[in-house]
């Protein structure tokens, strides 16, 4: 962690010839490190989740259940009921948000065979 702390301490920049600035936080825009500290936090994160909704998803035949499938940075959750579904995406927000990632919620997309239960205000 100390070579990342030193290789990005005192960066800065300046835009089309204006005043240099410091860069405060984060990656380089563009760094090819930025991908690879995205998906080190996320698969952290996921990693959490996972341990957190053992038993949790849908049954698919196996010795597990299948409760999540993720793909570069998409996420999608498999639940038996809504209420379940609720619990895994509140402890999805949590394991992602410990590591500085949150869920957007104008992105995020629910459906459900559940026509007795209105929970998409929730995200």
């Amino acid at each position: 962690m100390w070579l990342l702390s030193d290789t990005y301490h005192n960066q800065g920049g300046s835009v089309n010839g204006s005043g240099f600035f410091h860069i405060t936080r984060g990656v380089k825009q563009g760094d090819v490190l930025s991908s690879f500290l995205f998906n080190s936090g996320l698969e952290h994160a996921v990693k959490r989740f996972k341990d957190r909704v053992r038993g949790s998803g849908t049954d698919v035949g196996g010795s597990e259940r299948l409760a999540k499938i993720l793909y570069a940075d998409d996420l999608l959750l498999y639940a038996a009921v809504a209420s379940e579904a609720m619990f895994m995406l509140k402890v999805l927000c949590e394991k992602l948000s410990r590591c500085g990632l949150a869920l957007n919620a104008s992105k995020a997309k629910v459906f459900t065979n559940d026509t007795g239960y209105s929970w998409l205000h929730m995200l």
